[in-house]
């Protein structure tokens, strides 16, 4: 019998999103989720009432609401909230358990987004895992040089499709998480966080060789200065 793989690339790649979402929960953050927290009825798909729960620890940037119809079309739901307000993310109930969502910049159309809800979650649970003060260990730049960020990018694999909100992308390896997003034109930020320093030392090389500093790097909660490595 084939043992079970424990790294991140085994537990999100190649599985329904669902399914990576709740590898993920259990692996990162090591929540219990062998008890369901609240039952799934009515308009409230599966992946949602998954994560949904969890909200208040996870997020802090986009913010899981319970579903709501759009007051301008009430067969979208709005399930998702960028913290300033101006992004949201919705689905249209159509008896599927892992609907496509769209999204509004705060103009009155939605956008299909490329992601279905369950793939959406899974990037949003890794993304929120990236951000500022939700990491021991990590470290983020918005002035990463091209040459640099591929060179991180080629030891990642992409979870999912970008969204549309700032091109976000989620990637992870045996043991990283990470997520890029778009700056002023072309420019990427990069976000990268790991479980201790060790799989983050792989980094040390290009940090040091990227001709723009590193504007934070984190290790056991705490900041590393000079920003020169892990």
């Amino acid at each position: 019998m084939t043992e079970p793989d424990p790294s991140l690339t085994g537990a999100l790649l190649g599985r329904p999103a669902i399914d990576a979402l709740r590898s993920f929960l259990e692996l990162w953050h090591g929540l219990d989720l062998t008890d369901p927290r609240w039952n799934i009825d009515g308009e409230m798909p599966p992946g949602l009432a998954l994560l949904l729960p969890h909200e208040r620890t996870l997020c802090r940037q986009a913010h899981l609401t319970l579903p709501e119809p759009d007051l301008t079309d009430p067969t979208r739901w709005i399930f998702c909230v960028e913290k300033r307000g101006e992004w949201q993310w919705s689905f249209q109930p159509d008896g599927s358990a892992n609907p496509p969502i769209a999204s509004s910049d705060g103009s009155p159309e939605w956008q299909t987004e490329a992601l279905s809800l369950d793939e959406f979650l899974l990037t949003l649970a890794i993304r929120e895992s990236t951000v500022l003060g939700s990491y021991r260990f990590g470290g983020y730049t918005g002035l990463v040089a091209p040459a640099q960020l591929q060179a991180v990018l080629g030891t990642l694999e992409a979870v999912a499709a970008p969204w549309r909100f700032h091109a976000i992308r989620c990637y992870v390896s045996r043991d990283v998480i990470a997520f890029t997003s778009s700056g002023n034109g072309q420019q990427l930020r990069l976000y990268v966080a790991a479980k201790g320093a060790e799989p983050l030392r792989f980094l040390n090389d290009i940090i040091r060789a990227d001709p723009l500093p590193w504007e934070e790097i984190r290790v056991d909660g705490k900041e590393r200065y000079p920003i020169d490595g892990f």
